[in-house]
């Protein structure tokens, strides 16, 4: 697998379940970049956009600060597994890692995508 397909295993992994993400903050990225494009996508997949939840075009780092702040519910990263943004987020005990449900489905619609499980 390349080193692409397993951030973007990562970046689906730090998602919350996509259906709780209605009428919440959600920060997406920077308008321009590959994690905005990707998760405007995966959202208007399942029905969600602007009309029912605040989308916000943080970079990784503002997203990160503001998560770890509270004031926004979730985020759409792509970095590497062992990157300091991921190991500080994992190690805060408010920040929760949920299973991703269609996980499957998406390796099937975007090629790039592969499921991957914590133990």
């Amino acid at each position: 697998m390349n080193h692409y397909g397993y951030f973007i295993k990562m970046m689906v992994m730090l998602l919350i379940i996509l259906f709780n993400l209605f009428q919440k903050k959600v920060s997406i990225g920077k308008a321009g970049s590959g994690t905005r494009d990707l998760a405007i996508d995966i959202l208007k997949d399942n029905g969600i956009d602007e009309t029912n939840t605040t989308i916000l075009d943080y970079d990784s780092s503002k997203a990160k600060e503001e998560l770890l702040n509270g004031n926004i519910d979730a985020m759409f990263i792509v970095t590497a597994h062992n990157s300091d943004t991921v190991k500080e987020l994992l190690a805060d005990p408010k920040i929760n890692v949920l299973s991703f449900k269609r996980a499957r489905a998406y390796s099937r619609k975007y090629t790039f995508f592969g499921s991957f499980n914590f133990i």
